[in-house]
């Protein structure tokens, strides 16, 4: 009766006063969310983008995130901007320096992906991804033989076995 009518009333206000306020309570680590969110797409992806996503996760996100101990409740674009410099800076798991951009956004999709679904779980008011500053992807120029270039390519190569194979390489554009 009416414990339980006050029970509900006070679920409410709570909810109400956490929403309102953008706080949300989960003791759930980040690193086991990443985990779950991992079993829960193996459904929905091709294989060799779940192992990829798998290798990425657990040789770097969920480790990071396991070490700092960082729970769901606490995760803020702040801590997604540190993992992001932190692994630009020295990501690479041979110790030799960071990743690079195009990597760094693998990353980002993934720790998105697992936070959207935070959203849709109502464990995190907004994605704080969306605020993440990226470092910019590096374009690479490509550079082309020239007609006398080539010329002399092909005359420079006149006696060798490998002349067809070069002519081809050259003529259907292949690197």
């Amino acid at each position: 009766g009416n414990k339980r009518k006050a029970e509900k009333m006070l679920r409410e206000i709570l909810t109400e006063y956490e929403l309102k306020d953008g706080i949300v309570h989960s003791d759930t680590l980040m690193s086991d969310y990443v985990r779950l969110w991992l079993d829960q797409i193996r459904r929905t992806v091709d294989p060799v983008t779940l192992q990829g996503y798998q290798v990425l996760a657990e040789t770097h996100i969920i480790p990071y995130f396991a070490e700092h101990e960082i729970r769901m409740e606490d995760i803020d674009t702040q801590i997604i901007q540190r993992y992001i410099d932190e692994k630009q800076l020295r990501g690479r798991c041979d110790g030799k320096g960071g990743l690079s951009p195009r990597s760094l956004r693998l990353h980002k999709n993934i720790i998105t992906q697992a936070l959207d679904m935070a959203v849709k779980e109502k464990l995190l008011l907004t994605n704080p991804c969306q605020f993440v500053i990226m470092p910019p992807i590096e374009r690479h120029e490509s550079k082309f033989y020239n007609a006398s270039q080539l010329k002399k390519l092909f005359q420079a190569l006149e006696e060798d076995p490998l002349l067809p194979v070069v002519k081809i390489t050259v003529l259907y554009g292949l690197r």
